[in-house]
């Protein structure tokens, strides 16, 4: 399971500049569904790489939060739980 820090230094890094070309196109990724919530998670940030940034076809996408929402960690933690 993806570590809570490692998300940290992910969203971290989605704020810098990358280029369309460095972020990873997520529209071929496929997750078994049959999963518990917990691996396919794993297997789709194993996929995706840094699920804060990424891209669909051309079109990239930058994940951001209101300071006062919920992290995407604290999301996922509490999807891994309800599995």
């Amino acid at each position: 399971m993806l570590e809570k820090d490692a998300l940290y230094r992910m969203e971290q890094a989605s704020h810098s500049s990358f280029t369309s070309a460095q972020l990873t196109d997520i529209s071929q990724i496929s997750v078994d569904v049959g999963q518990p919530v917990y691996r396919r998670i794993d297997r789709f940030i194993a996929q995706a790489g840094n699920p804060y940034a990424f891209r669909v076809g051309d079109v990239p996408v930058r994940l951001s939060f209101a300071p006062n929402a919920p992290s995407l960690s604290t999301r996922i933690a509490e999807a891994a739980r309800l599995s």
